[in-house]
């Protein structure tokens, strides 16, 4: 998915991949200026829409995501999530 909805009602209330067949594993989660909000290096681990343990404000927020495959090749992407109170 491409949004989070961050209203306690258990849908879509964190965001993140799933990752299959991954090794190491880089998730960075970034506001519209530029700031660094949220990261990972647990694959398992998805982001709930808090930084500093604040709700973040509605809006568009931008993911760098890297990862090692087991084929031993690096991948890098790169998309947007929205967030919805």
């Amino acid at each position: 998915p491409s949004g989070i909805t961050i209203d306690g009602n258990g849908l879509n209330d964190v965001w993140g991949t799933v990752p299959i067949f991954v090794r190491g594993y880089s998730m960075k989660v970034y506001n519209r200026y530029g700031e660094k909000i949220w990261e990972s290096d647990d694959k398992h681990r998805q982001w709930d829409g808090f930084y500093n343990d604040q709700q973040v404000p509605d809006g568009v927020y931008a993911w760098y995501l890297q990862f090692e495959g087991w084929d031993d090749k690096t991948y890098q992407k790169t998309g947007t999530v929205t967030v919805i109170h």
